[in-house]
């Protein structure tokens, strides 16, 4: 059974909350696999290579649900809204779970990330041309 069947019933109707979900389910799968490679690159998981292949299982839903996605919004706009998210994520976990280092660029960064979904999805909305066009008729 194709992968959109199951996604679809939970998935809000509006555009912008249809990549919303979609980039951060993304996101969320990227995350496991970004935080097994780095357990096993510090050697927490005492080199164990189920870590390895939790990792590579979240990069093969990654393709799973960019493929998915691509089904209700366009590749650019899906992947810009996913970066950002992953931006976020990342940085997040990685102050979190391995005491990564944050400054007021990495929080700059997270505010740009923000700005940039924000920005993004107004390419959703109609232009205000078109909306005064059609007042004008």
């Amino acid at each position: 059974m194709p992968l959109h069947k199951f996604v679809e019933p939970v998935l809000p109707e509006y555009k912008f909350g249809i990549v919303v979900v979609f980039a951060i389910i993304i996101a969320f799968c990227e995350a496991i696999a970004q935080c097994s490679m780095k357990y096993y690159a510090l050697d927490r998981a005492a080199r164990s290579e189920l870590i390895v292949l939790v990792g590579v299982a979240g990069y093969i839903m990654v393709a799973l649900l960019l493929l998915t996605s691509y089904r209700y919004e366009d590749m650019g706009h899906m992947n810009m809204t996913w970066s950002c998210v992953s931006i976020i994520t990342a940085y997040a976990l990685g102050f979190l779970l391995f005491e990564e280092h944050i400054n007021h660029y990495t929080i700059m960064s997270v505010a740009l990330a923000l700005s940039a979904i924000y920005v993004g999805q107004l390419s959703d909305e109609p232009s205000v041309e078109l909306i005064l066009d059609e007042r004008c008729d």
